[in-house]
């Protein structure tokens, strides 16, 4: 649905960027989303992978960013856990 929606915004013209952080290059699951990004002209303009950051680097990416989603896994052991990150995310003062 996210990258639906960001399909849609690069057709209209609205600048819009959706930076993904994170471990997905090391999951089949992951690997085929950055597959299916680089395949579509309109999520190769508006998405980027940035990978694994430091934490100074994910704090420079906070600060610059409108909004932020945390992604979990179908899974009981992540939908049900508390995100250790959460409180620096909102730390931040952007929509979470």
């Amino acid at each position: 649905m996210l990258l639906e929606a960001v399909r849609i915004l690069s057709h209209r013209g609205v600048p819009v960027r959706l930076d993904l952080v994170g471990h997905y290059e090391g999951t089949r699951r992951g690997q085929e989303f950055v597959r299916r990004c680089a395949a579509d002209e309109s999520l190769r303009r508006s998405v980027r992978f940035l990978g694994s950051l430091s934490d100074a680097a994910l704090v420079e990416q906070l600060r610059t960013s409108d909004g932020l989603l945390l992604t979990r896994r179908k899974a009981p052991t992540e939908e049900l856990s508390f995100p250790t990150r959460l409180v620096e995310y909102l730390r931040v003062g952007r929509p979470v």
